[in-house]
């Protein structure tokens, strides 16, 4: 996983933002234990995926701070349109709702760089926000400045 070599040996802050399947980069993300803060920001429009993907991040964060590694603060959004219940008995590190993420507001001012799995709408959308903040984007196919 690439965004791995950004959370071991990135910026004091990273930010990761997946859409739908890019839970699975997220996952493998969480799998690694970084010392350094880092904001996980994830949509995804399938319910189904939504409700599976907020018990596995949960699932981590728990051991993450059984293990003392709290760094994580995550946002899942669910931005489908059938009716879903959003959970609140997740760890007080992980944000759950419903709609869109005004990216602006969710990632951090200080932050240097961000890695992104998602799709090339989302891709440009970032990539404005991250020339606005003065920080670099990394993509899986390499980064714009």
């Amino acid at each position: 996983f690439y965004g791995n070599d950004v959370l071991k040996k990135g910026p004091k802050e990273v930010v990761l933002v997946g859409t739908g399947s890019g839970l699975n980069y997220i996952i493998d993300a969480l799998q690694t234990k970084v010392e350094r803060k880092a904001t996980i920001l994830w949509l995804t429009r399938d319910a189904d995926l939504f409700e599976w993907g907020c018990g596995v991040i949960a699932n981590f964060i728990v051991a993450d701070c059984v293990a003392g590694c709290c760094g994580w603060r995550i946002v899942l959004s669910y931005t489908g349109r059938d009716p879903i219940k959003i959970p609140t008995d997740l760890p007080n590190q992980i944000t759950c709702c419903s709609g869109r993420l005004d990216f602006q507001l969710e990632i951090p001012e200080k932050v240097k760089s961000f890695f992104s799995k998602a799709h090339d709408r989302l891709l440009k959308l970032l990539q404005r926000i991250c020339e606005f903040k003065c920080c670099t984007l990394i993509t899986g196919g390499g980064s714009f400045k």
